[in-house]
């Protein structure tokens, strides 16, 4: 178990992030109104960067912000990394259902291009604690 936040992964790995508004999501309930985001994280360490769409309630007037954006992509890679029953188990999902499965491979897909990018800082990104820090 770790004893990094992640707000103290996100500053130990230099890690930044672009949000640009896009009109649709393509993982996203298309009856669900929403603001639709292209992120991009980046690291000086890292060649590229890690580009995945995201989606924030209509309620929610700020632009998504690392640290938040991060929590997301925590839990969909510890989803990700789920058998599709336990999946549906864990989230209420119909294993027959098409859009659980859509859902799942989403998470599967996330998991996988983060893996990619954080390489060997993987697991810590996984192992960091979602407390927040209230200093």
């Amino acid at each position: 178990m770790s004893n990094e936040t992640l707000k103290e992964f996100i500053s130990n790995m230099n890690l930044t992030m672009k949000a640009k508004q896009i009109e649709s999501n393509p993982n996203w309930d298309s009856n669900i109104h929403a603001n639709h985001y292209e992120i991009q994280l980046m690291t000086p360490w890292s060649k590229g960067y890690f580009s995945v769409p995201f989606s924030q309630g209509i309620g929610i007037k700020r632009n998504p912000d690392i640290h938040g954006v991060l929590e997301c992509l925590q839990s969909d890679s510890l989803s990700g990394d789920f058998t599709f029953e336990g999946f549906c188990d864990e989230f209420g999902y119909d294993s027959d259902s098409r859009k659980a499965e859509k859902t799942f491979k989403s998470c599967q897909k996330t998991r996988f291009k983060l893996k990619k990018f954080l390489n060997k800082n993987f697991l810590r990104f996984l192992d960091a604690d979602l407390v927040e820090d209230l200093n």
